[in-house]
């Protein structure tokens, strides 16, 4: 007994240290630092595993092997810091990186726009080349602590990463049209003109940041949810890295979670972003107390992502707009815009999946290594992740930028699972509850056992429950995103 709650202490006091860094950093101090586990844990989850609950060993092995990861990544995120605080020529002016790559997210028209990719791209060089050997030596000593344990994947891992490449695969192929449709609605052709295309500054006044929380609470009112956040959620200090969605921080699961929203507004980008970090901390609200914290913080966290998902795509359905007291014309633009940015989410979701697939082969740099294939030198791995960046967004992207979107997240592959998930759900609930079932009260109650059960089961268990199938899911995304 001893050892089990030695070890559940050290998994609960390290994520809830990563939280109060994460929200630290966001206030700008640095005086917090990450409290790990010790390098023996692996030893004492040995020594405890007869005492633990079920799903709960797998599920430490999991939290263990992302601290292994974390702890390589950290001297890396330093250096990432001091690379985007660096500054580069702009015009006749020097910037910061950090603040060329926000420009881009700002949608920049015309031939600034064309400028800010350009610089944002020679910024990235240094940091690119620390990162990318950052992530190896983290996948690797992640995955050597994994194998010296060997227990079983925990109840959230999902497929194995063929089946998730084949379902990412299928992903692009299902949207690829829906993508060039909205392209060519959008006049976008190139990086910059889809990064202003994104943006769409002119829908602004209809997705105030100041007013986006209380419409976000008026959404969850049928179900009773923003009374939930009111108790659970807090919105704290703005992140400080470059990009438009939110970081939400679970100091205790829940009772106590800080969103980080970030500095800068990005208009229905940045509502579709924030409906998905809401609807996930609404899932991670209702977690058990009673679990252990392995379970309690889901070390994937399917059910919650993929709530998000579906949060975010109801701002996809005009009917949600025009009770928002938008005109019919304007509940159309913004609903349509809202449908595209959550695609282009999924298409960047299900690429990530794919990059995650591969790797430079340690004695030559430029070769592409897959998983469980051998090297093939012949290919090179830069040219394949722009080739993958560029299938996902329709646009020419700049290699270190395209590693930056696709490579660098390690939940690309949960994200993936997530959306097709919800699109799965939103089939199921629709037969049970009608068109509007995330509007009717009845629902709540399934929707809370399931959020309650933590990282005991994944989306994939979720959907089952509900009789809902990947083909659901794939018909529920031609009816959404076909013309």
């Amino acid at each position: 007994m001893e050892s089990r709650d030695e070890l559940r202490g050290q998994i609960e006091r390290w994520r809830r240290g990563e939280a109060d860094v994460m929200v630290a950093h966001a206030r700008g101090t640095h005086d917090v630092s990450p409290i790990y586990p010790r390098r023996d844990v692996g030893e004492l989850l040995l020594d405890a595993a007869s005492d633990l609950e079920p799903h709960e060993a797998s599920a430490c092995a999991a939290h263990l092997a992302r601290a292994v990861a974390e702890r390589v990544l950290e001297d890396a995120r330093d250096d990432l810091e001091d690379a985007l605080s660096r500054r580069h020529a702009f015009g006749r002016e020097t910037f910061a990186w950090r603040a060329l790559l926000a420009g881009v997210w700002q949608g920049a028209p015309g031939e600034r726009g064309r400028g800010l990719v350009e610089a944002a791209e020679r910024g990235a060089e240094a940091a690119d080349a620390l990162w990318r050997d950052a992530r190896r030596r983290s996948d690797r000593d992640a995955g050597r602590l994994l194998r010296e344990l060997a227990f079983p994947p925990h109840a959230d891992a999902g497929p194995d990463a063929e089946a998730r490449r084949a379902l990412a695969s299928r992903v692009l192929d299902a949207t690829d049209d829906a993508l060039r449709a909205g392209l060519e609605d959008a006049d976008a052709h190139e990086l910059a003109g889809l990064a202003s295309a994104l943006r769409r500054v002119e829908l602004d006044p209809f997705v105030s940041p100041k007013t986006r929380f209380r419409r976000f609470g008026l959404r969850m009112t049928p179900l009773g949810y923003e009374r939930v956040l009111d108790r659970t959620l807090r919105v704290d200090a703005g992140h400080r890295a470059p990009w438009p969605a939110p970081r939400l921080a679970v100091r205790r699961a829940g009772q106590d979670l800080r969103l980080l929203p970030p500095r800068l507004d990005h208009g229905v980008l940045g509502e579709v972003a924030a409906a998905e970090v809401v609807g996930r901390a609404v899932a991670l609200s209702f977690v058990s107390p009673g679990l252990p914290p392995a379970l309690a913080r889901p070390a994937v966290g399917s059910v919650a992502r993929a709530f998000g998902a579906a949060f975010a795509l109801q701002l996809g359905e005009e009917e949600e707009w025009r009770r928002q007291g938008l005109e019919p014309s304007h509940a159309e633009k913004v609903a349509r815009h809202a449908r595209f940015v959550w695609l282009l989410q999924l298409r960047l979701a299900a690429v990530g999946t794919l990059v995650r697939g591969l790797h430079d082969a340690p004695e030559k740099p430029t070769g592409l290594l897959l998983a469980d294939v051998a090297p093939t030198p012949t290919i090179d791995v830069d040219e394949r992740v722009a080739e993958l960046v560029e299938r996902a967004v329709g646009v020419a992207t700049p290699v270190r930028l395209a590693r930056a979107l696709a490579w660098n997240p390690a939940g690309a592959g949960a994200r993936l699972r997530a959306g097709v998930g919800s699109l799965a759900i939103w089939v199921a609930m629709r037969e049970r509850h009608d068109e509007d079932w995330y509007r009717n009260p009845r629902v709540e109650e399934g929707l809370r056992a399931a959020f309650e059960r933590g990282g005991t089961f994944g989306v994939e268990g979720w959907c089952e429950e509900l009789g809902a199938t990947e083909d659901d899911a794939f018909a529920r995304l031609r009816e959404r995103f076909s013309r």
